[in-house]
């Protein structure tokens, strides 16, 4: 008899589980707030080195991203970089394909599932690379940027952080 008298305090706490479940992402393989910047850190210092953008980083910021529409987790690292085309005048627009291609050769590959209003996005080790080429007029700020995106898996709530948290120039080009 004893035991149908637990019965309703394990079915409300079923309920509960559920409700609690039902209001927020459920992440599987959550990541730290560390691991979310290094996850785009990493990449956008191999991108400084492989591209050859030390000394032509014009802008770099980091900051962490909501990857939903109420700035509510989970987050991701979001690692913006603007910059000069190493040996491109620096008065005159840039073509995408070459920096798509020096990309590619980098092992950066095509994503056709994400869709965005830049020149490409491409993907590598999980973090995607929105890639953007400065229009000619007005005179370019850089030639171009990348946006990286690491993965929506961290569960810190990141609402109530500063949304840029600064210049990263000097840790991208200290390798």
């Amino acid at each position: 008899m004893a035991a149908w008298r637990r019965i309703p305090g394990v079915i409300g706490l079923a309920l509960l589980a559920a409700a609690v479940a039902s209001c927020g992402t459920v992440v599987k393989d959550p990541m730290t707030p560390q691991q979310a910047r290094a996850q785009v850190m990493d990449a956008g210092t191999e991108l400084v080195r492989e591209l050859g953008l030390r000394g032509n980083l014009v802008e770099t910021t980091f900051s962490y991203q909501s990857c939903s529409d109420n700035n509510k987790g989970p987050f991701r690292g979001q690692l913006v970089l603007t910059f000069w085309m190493p040996g491109a005048a620096r008065s005159a627009p840039v073509e995408s394909a070459p920096l798509v291609a020096a990309l590619q050769q980098h092992g950066w590959k095509g994503d056709p599932g994400f869709h965005s209003h830049s020149t490409a996005t491409l993907t590598k080790d999980n973090v995607k690379a929105v890639v953007s080429v400065a229009p000619a007029n007005p005179p370019p700020f850089g030639h171009a940027s990348i946006d990286l995106l690491g993965q929506c898996r961290d569960t810190y709530d990141h609402s109530k952080d500063p949304f840029d948290r600064g210049d990263v120039t000097a840790e991208l080009e200290s390798e």
